[in-house]
Formats: C-alpha cells, sequence, structure tokens
C-alpha cells in the first residue's frame, strides 16, 4: 500500500484507533462478493492490475488459487488494511510509492 493510500484511508477515518476493527473496515467492502477476483482487488483499493499482482505475489495479501484463478478473501484484505495502519505503512512488505 502507498502512503497515499494509507493517507486517504487515515482521511476517511479508517486508521484512528477508534475506528480500526474489523467491522469498520469491513463495512467499507459490503458491495464486494466473499472472495473477491483480481479486478474486484483493484476496485476495492483503488490500485492498478500491476500493483493487485504485486500484493498478491509478495505474499501481502494473502489469497487461493484455483486452478489458474485467485481468489482473495474479503477477510485478507481487511488484514491487509488493519496491518497496514497499524504499521503506518512502514512494514518490512510495505510497497513504497517508488515501485508504483
Amino acid at each position: 500500500m502507498t502512503k497515499l493510500q494509507l493517507q486517504n484511508f487515515m482521511k476517511a477515518g479508517v486508521c484512528t484507533i477508534n475506528n480500526l476493527n474489523n467491522s469498520a473496515i469491513g463495512n467499507m467492502f459490503l458491495n464486494y462478493p466473499d472472495l473477491l477476483t483480481i479486478d474486484d482487488l483493484q476496485r476495492a483499493l483503488g490500485i492498478g492490475r500491476n500493483m493487485a499482482y504485486r500484493l498478491i505475489n509478495n505474499g501481502q495479501i494473502e489469497h487461493i488459487r484455483i486452478g489458474k484463478n485467485i481468489k482473495i478473501p474479503k477477510r485478507f484484505v481487511v488484514d491487509f488494511i488493519i496491518g497496514s495502519c497499524y504499521n503506518n505503512g512502514s512494514d518490512k512488505f510495505a510497497v513504497s510509492e517508488k515501485e508504483v
């Protein structure tokens, strides 16, 4: 997650201590299916296709492979956002703005 994306989540009040819980973030994704595709992930996080695959391939967002298809349980996207908020986007797996 880039610093800009994290800042947008913070501005929206998602990454505050009071709102940092599963229901607050989970509510952001109510309109998405329980198993997201890469396209769903792109729309949910506001990222491009290459960044979505980078997050998956680097292990930053856990996923399930069904044959050649990649499915991302909504729970794993929420976990990724919570982890990014707690680490302020500076965890060792964070994708830098330079990589975007």
